[in-house]
């Protein structure tokens, strides 16, 4: 619900499903840790959120970082996505040029 929400420009509630969906998993898998991560940088950007959006984004590197190193993982949070996450940040704080280099 919180990607629904992000989607349709709504910050706030963005964030607080997406915390939500966070704290209900809290032993996911480094793919799944890494996703939650992504949208919680991409609502908190959303919201104004600068700092907390860089966090999540952060939390989202290290988490795809771990996941790729697994061996015989499939599907899930990438590299890739984790790129579009930036773009989708960067635009949403502003910065349309880095939202550009990041894809």
């Amino acid at each position: 619900m919180s990607v629904q929400a992000a989607d349709l420009g709504h910050g706030a509630p963005a964030v607080r499903l997406a915390n939500a969906a966070a704290e209900a998993a809290p032993e996911s898998t480094p793919g799944m840790r890494a996703f939650m991560a992504g949208q919680q940088a991409h609502a908190c950007a959303l919201a104004g959120e600068k700092t907390n959006a860089l966090t999540a984004l952060r939390e989202a590197e290290r988490a795809v970082n771990q996941a790729e190193s697994q061996v015989g993982t499939f599907g899930g949070f990438s590299s890739a996505t984790l790129a579009y996450s930036t773009a989708e940040v960067r635009y949403a704080l502003g910065d349309a040029k880095g939202s550009a280099e990041s894809l």
